[in-house]
């Protein structure tokens, strides 16, 4: 009995238990779905129907910073400025290389993403119809694409369809050459009225043209050949046209402010100095350049002579201070110099700048005059200012007072080399200030100023449009001359040997245009 009660029992625990266990089965189903309803519930409620505009709409300020590649081509700068859904922008990416011949600054009056002007337009036309016509030719086809920019007092112009056109071709296929070259010829003046109706024409000239080409090609063989036999030899013509209304076009566009012509590239000088330093400048244009050839600069003995250009004589010269102690001047005139720049005067290079008459002038003058010599004088400039440079004036006009010179009265602001000088850190404008307040007074004296300078001051000191009406003496001394601007002496050596010095001296060349 005890035994049955024991099944039973277990029974009925099993029993409870399977139960218990379905039941939280069936009650964890339960809550599983009602959780996903809840969440399916809210995501329909929060999820919105997807704008497909709003993914294709690339705003303004995205294509200027460049952070979408393509073109707009809604072509209106107030919409690029405030896009609206019902016209959104259209994205098309820009295939293959994305240069433009046009998208230099130079030749546009605003930004890159602004629209282009109609000048413009009609040089990306004009490219295009070349690139067609090149390919006809290859390909044997008569295709022809010319751009027409409509007067806005004829829109009928405007609304003409190609097949007009080709019916004006075939129309102008019948007439014979001498009344196509007669159209083409009144075509072409009447270009020259507006520049509306030059544009205008350009259609109208392309078509005459292919019709002379047609007619004259086409009464060589049978005069009745189709435009398919004649397209390959009227493509260089066509070309040749293309051309020159687009050259006509962008003058046009010059002349009515429109474009700007560019700029020529500037032109560089390279150059060295007396210490073999190595410098680029830009030539500037508005100086005068002398015309000397070169390649006449000859060595002749112990001088440099100007041979082979029957434009200038030369003569030959020395320039000399109390350093180079006593001169033969007879044996210096043997030797073939024509003329000789005295050192008149000196400013010293030291914090004082006291002024001094070069203590050989007197006795150098007199004698290059007597052996025959034209002389001028120089004197060795450290103005500082204008004030000093007029107290160098009037030292050289004092030594001067009794004596007659035949050359110039040269200013000359030398650098010192190998030692500081007052004059190290004077600035370009003050530096040629000082030369022309020395020039005025000399030159108000009754003599002819001359200006001492070398290509480190012509690059980086002296403003020589300012200096134009003063002769220069030119300093150099490689094989040739470096600066590209005018001078009439030229001291090539300061390492000459000339019979009468005992050490060496410096050289000089004058160059006389001839007159004819």
């Amino acid at each position: 009995m005890k035994k049955h009660f024991f099944t039973i029992y277990v029974a009925v625990l099993l029993s409870l238990l399977t139960l218990g266990i379905v039941t939280g089965i069936i009650s964890h189903r339960e809550t599983v779905k009602s959780k996903k309803a809840a969440e399916v519930a809210t995501v329909e409620e929060e999820e919105e129907e997807p704008d497909v505009k709003s993914r294709i709409t690339v705003r303004t300020e995205d294509i200027i910073k460049g952070d979408n590649d393509g073109v707009i081509k809604d072509g209106s700068a107030k919409k690029r400025e405030a896009p609206v859904e019902e016209t959104p922008f259209v994205v098309t990416p820009r295939p293959g290389d994305e240069s433009n011949e046009y998208e230099d600054s130079t030749y546009f009056d605003g930004d890159m993403d602004e629209d282009k002007s109609e000048s413009s337009k009609l040089r990306d036309d004009i490219s295009d119809d070349t690139e067609d016509e090149e390919n006809s030719d290859n390909a044997g086809s008569t295709k022809s694409l010319v751009r027409v920019d409509i007067d806005p007092e004829n829109e009928s112009a405007e609304k003409t369809d190609q097949s007009d056109a080709g019916t004006s071709k075939r129309d102008d296929a019948k007439t014979n050459q001498d009344d196509a070259v007669t159209s083409k010829s009144d075509d072409a003046k009447a270009n020259n009225n507006s520049r509306n109706d030059d544009s205008a024409e350009v259609d109208s000239n392309s078509t005459t043209s292919n019709s002379i080409g047609n007619n004259a090609k086409n009464g060589a063989v049978n005069g009745n050949s189709s435009n398919e036999n004649s397209g390959a030899e009227e493509t260089k013509p066509q070309r040749e046209n293309v051309a020159d209304e687009s050259k006509s076009a962008i003058d046009d566009d010059i002349a009515m402010g429109e474009l700007t012509r560019p700029e020529p590239e500037p032109e560089k000088l390279n150059f060295v100095d007396v210490y073999g330093e190595h410098y680029q400048i830009e030539v500037d244009q508005g100086v005068r350049k002398h015309d000397y050839n070169l390649s006449c600069f000859k060595n002749s003995g112990n001088y440099v002579v100007y041979d082979g250009d029957n434009r200038y004589t030369y003569r030959l010269g020395i320039d000399v201070s109390h350093h180079d102690g006593d001169i033969d001047w007879d044996a210096v005139e043997e030797s073939g110099i024509d003329f000789v720049i005295l050192r008149i005067g000196y400013r010293g290079y030291g914090a004082e700048g006291l002024l001094n008459e070069d203590k050989k002038f007197r006795e150098y003058i007199d004698g290059a005059h007597e052996a025959g010599l034209d002389v001028g004088v120089y004197i060795f400039s450290q103005a500082v200012d204008a004030e000093e440079a007029r107290e160098e004036a009037r030292l050289v006009l004092n030594i001067l007072d009794g004596y007659h010179i035949e050359l110039p009265v040269v200013f000359d602001p030398e650098s010192v080399l190998d030692a500081n000088a007052r004059t190290d850190y004077v600035s370009g404008e003050q530096f040629t200030e000082n030369a022309i307040t020395f020039c005025q007074m000399i030159k108000d004296a009754g003599y002819q100023p001359m200006i001492y300078s070398n290509m480190m001051w012509e690059a980086f000191k002296f403003d020589l449009k300012k200096l134009s009406e003063y002769p220069i003496w030119y300093a150099d001394y490689e094989q040739f001359p470096q600066t590209p601007y005018h001078f009439e002496y030229w001291q090539y050596s300061n390492t000459g040997k000339v019979p009468g010095i005992q050490d060496m001296v410096d050289l000089d060349i004058q160059l006389i245009p001839v007159s004819h």
